[in-house]
């Protein structure tokens, strides 16, 4: 997009800048024809214009490449809130690290950037055009005194100097790097100006450790999309208690997903409560969010492990073997040292993500999906156990009923209602 910008200001001001060029040569070729002492004196003041612009727009292709630079990073991070979004809803700490490091970061040293080149053409322009008005007022008072050219040179010369100044004029406008430069820097602060306006930033709290947990659960808990004729899930009663493996399965349409993103806080219950250790959750939802780590079906895959500066590599690489990626990349501070990884392996990586944080619930939607048959039944059988033992609790939409037994419990979702189910009977 950044590069499309700048050819398409390339394009649209090439004719100016042909037709300002033409002009200038013009001027020049008449001023010779008018008097050689003024042309020198023009094409002298002209020269050292372009000197001292030279080794100015030198150090403006520096900055400019930075500037780019952070461009990239800008829409990186922009990228990231868009596909990144529910990931992102899900954690106050992941919205405030993307801010900070990926918005308000680039965002500063951007306007640093394109600042200094900024005054830097800005001085430039100035002294171009003083230039040119001393040797116009040159003119007038000093070459008109002495007598030695005709009134009609000078008063020619002096309207040539002002078509001259004007086509310099456009040409410096219309230097490409400024107008990219200029483009990017606007953008930029347009975008930070809404951010400051519209983003309210809180001090992220600690997440509650996996010991601060002892139950979920739900009561009377409705929800329809706008009126009574709507597709509705609920009532629904449920209780979890902490370190249970809790599997859901159910039809197409038949109310997983709006459960799961009903309890974790996307939709507002129509009614009904849900509680948490006891405590009914009201207006608190970044607190009670914090409790989750949520992998879902249509997950976003971070460039760096977000929110965690300086992760437990020794955790890090337990969860790699574990999950029999540790082979496939490794991790250099919070950065990965690919993502060039299959969809499955992709979904590994993500899983691993979520656990380093260290959240008590762990909401997973149709993550076995991807895996291959193997590496599926070890995820049933060795790691649910695990990260049980941990004590985590995980709540888990699956279609997988060869594996319905790893589950302590299992409900059935069908029109809205949520069914428990025997276990052995399946």
């Amino acid at each position: 997009m950044y590069d499309i910008t700048v050819i398409n200001d390339a394009s649209l001001g090439s004719v100016e800048f042909l037709t300002a060029l033409i002009l200038a040569m013009g001027c020049m070729g008449y001023l010779l024809y008018l008097s050689h002492l003024i042309f020198l004196i023009t094409a002298l003041i002209i020269a050292l214009g372009i000197t001292l612009y030279y080794f100015s727009t030198t150090k403006n292709t520096i900055e400019f490449k930075k500037s780019h630079v952070q461009e990239g990073n800008f829409f990186t991070g922009l990228n990231d809130i868009l596909l990144g979004l529910k990931e992102i809803y899900m954690s106050q700490k992941k919205r405030n690290d993307i801010f900070e490091n990926k918005i308000n970061k680039v965002s500063k040293i951007a306007i640093e950037i394109n600042s200094r080149a900024y005054r830097r053409l800005l001085n430039n322009a100035i002294i171009g055009q003083v230039s040119l008005y001393i040797l116009i007022a040159f003119i007038l008072l000093f070459l008109s005194l002495s007598g030695n050219f005709k009134p009609t040179i000078l008063i020619n010369s002096v309207f040539t100097l002002i078509y001259l100044l004007g086509a310099l004029q456009s040409i410096i406008n219309l230097i490409p790097s400024f107008s990219r430069a200029k483009t990017s820097s606007e953008n930029i602060i347009e975008l930070e100006s809404y951010l400051r306006q519209h983003t309210r930033i809180h001090e992220p709290s600690d997440p509650p450790i996996i010991g601060h947990f002892s139950s979920l659960s739900t009561h009377q808990l409705t929800f329809n999309y706008g009126d009574a004729a709507s597709f509705q899930i609920g009532p629904i009663d449920l209780q979890i208690v902490k370190g249970e493996v809790l599997f859901i399965y159910g039809g197409n349409g038949s109310g997983k997903t709006t459960l799961i993103q009903t309890i974790l806080g996307f939709f507002k219950p129509s009614s009904g409560d849900i509680c948490v250790n006891g405590l009914r959750i009201n207006n608190e939802l970044d607190y009670y969010k914090s409790f989750y780590s949520v992998v879902f079906s249509d997950f976003y895959l971070f460039d760096y492990l977000i929110a965690n500066e300086n992760p437990d590599l020794n955790l890090w690489n337990y969860y790699a073997n574990l999950f029999g990626i540790a082979d496939k990349l490794s991790l250099d501070g919070n950065n990965y040292s690919t993502l060039e990884l299959s969809t499955g392996q992709r979904k590994r990586v993500a899983l691993i993500t979520v656990l380093m944080e260290k959240k008590p619930i762990l909401v997973l939607d149709e993550w076995a999906a991807d895996q291959d048959p193997d590496f599926r039944g070890k995820f049933y059988t060795e790691i649910l156990p695990i990260l049980k033992k941990e004590g985590r609790t995980i709540i888990a939409i699956t279609h997988d009923d060869k594996y319905y037994n790893s589950a302590d419990s299992l409900y059935k979702m069908e029109n809205g209602q949520l069914y428990l189910q025997n276990i052995e009977v399946i």
